[in-house]
């Protein structure tokens, strides 16, 4: 029987891409989930989905830039279904513009979604992992918390703010019994990525591509399994990482 039979997984952004392929592949561990999105469709599609494969599953609608909706996404999840023991922030944004062109309503907006709402998600949830005896937190940052692309100066320092935070909370909270990790994926063939995609040169996306050693996008089916390793007790050992899912390409 996996380790994750019978607990409880809150994700945000669990609409589509990586959240959708990850709370697909929790449920298939024999994880309930509570998928919270501003996509009320797309989440409501996923929870259909781990139903019709015959898990359980909640959706419910969360703007994560609005704290109120955080602190009523994680109190609904915890009354559904008993509790919460994984909690995957991943829900996020990502804008592409140079610097002149930035406006400080979008920095903020990518600090909002991609970092603040993290922070308070873990402010609302570890009452209730403390309770249980721990739990394992997992954040979506990305390879460009790690490194800086020209036009994502917004996106990059969200998410390089995020690796950080995963790591002062894991040392915080690891007396508790909480884990917190976050993912630093590379390419990932999802929309999310299009506004990049959008703006790059004539054969850039073809260029990008010759760097990643394995010289191709990921799936979002290839970044859930390290979801499920660190919501597992497989990873009861692994806390405060910031674990790169890239091909290669911050190796090179």
């Amino acid at each position: 029987m996996s380790s994750l039979s019978g607990k409880v997984a809150l994700i945000t952004g669990g609409a589509s891409g990586i959240g959708r392929a990850s709370a697909l592949a929790l449920a298939r561990e024999g994880t309930a989930v509570a998928i919270g999105d501003v996509d009320d469709e797309g989440a409501t599609e996923t929870a259909r989905l781990i139903e019709n494969d015959g898990g359980h599953a909640i959706a419910r609608h969360c703007d994560v830039a609005r704290p109120e909706e955080i602190e009523g996404f994680v109190a609904a999840a915890a009354d559904a279904l008993g509790g919460v023991d994984i909690v995957f922030g991943n829900a996020g944004v990502l804008t592409v513009a140079p610097l002149d062109e930035l406006s400080l309503k979008v920095f903020e907006q990518h600090l909002a979604v991609n970092l603040t709402a993290n922070f308070l998600l873990t402010k609302a949830v570890a009452p209730i992992l403390r309770a249980r005896g721990g739990g394992s937190i997992i954040f979506t940052a990305s390879l460009g918390g790690l490194r800086g692309t020209a036009g994502s100066a917004a996106y990059n320092a969200s998410k390089g703010g995020l690796v950080n935070l995963t790591r002062s909370l894991a040392a915080e909270l690891g007396p508790d019994g909480i884990r917190v990790n976050c993912i630093c994926p590379g390419w990932v063939e999802t929309s999310f990525n299009d506004p990049f995609w959008a703006s790059a040169p004539v054969g850039g996306k073809e260029e990008i591509l010759r760097r990643i050693p394995l010289r191709r996008q990921s799936r979002p089916e290839e970044i859930a399994p390290t979801v499920v390793f660190l919501a597992g007790d497989g990873a009861r050992y692994v806390s405060g990482h910031a674990l790169v899912v890239d091909g290669g390409i911050f190796a090179t």
